[in-house]
């Protein structure tokens, strides 16, 4: 299973590179005021959080927390890429399904303390746990989310 994990994240770094997308394997440290706290965003799934937006070269970190071979986790990657489109330029996209290194595992932890997934979080400002409803519906949604991360 591993072995299929590496070989989805190989396919996932290819893909990026052709859009534009920082491809490194190296990520930020990202500090993390305590306790995160959310408020509605008004966008359906998304709550906003109490922390700064959080960056990486001055692009906004967009992490995807998931599980290789899940359904629900497939169905957030789709949902990612097709939404970042217009946005290769102002994101780093990091996306977490196996070997998920120890500062990365804290963070998923506090803002997602069940680290149930997919759960998708978007310069560190703004989350979404699990996935569902209409797959156009997600798309528009998120681009809502990434234009206002990334303004």
């Amino acid at each position: 299973m591993k072995y299929w994990g590496g070989v989805a994240l190989i396919i996932l770094v290819l893909g990026c590179t052709s859009t534009n997308f920082n491809s490194s394997f190296e990520h930020v440290e990202i500090d993390i005021k305590q306790p995160v706290r959310y408020t509605p965003t008004g966008i359906n799934g998304y709550v906003e959080s109490n922390q700064e937006i959080c960056e990486d070269n001055g692009k906004t970190i967009l992490m995807l927390f998931g599980k290789a071979g899940n359904v629900w986790t497939d169905e957030a990657l789709r949902i990612i890429m097709e939404s970042v489109k217009d946005y290769s330029k102002k994101i780093f996209f990091e996306q977490w399904t196996s070997n998920v290194p120890a500062d990365r595992d804290v963070l998923f932890k506090n803002f997602n303390p069940t680290k149930s997934y997919p759960t998708i979080i978007v310069g560190c400002k703004y989350v979404k746990v699990g996935s569902g409803g209409d797959h156009n519906t997600n798309v528009r949604e998120l681009k809502q989310i990434l234009s206002l991360a990334t303004s």
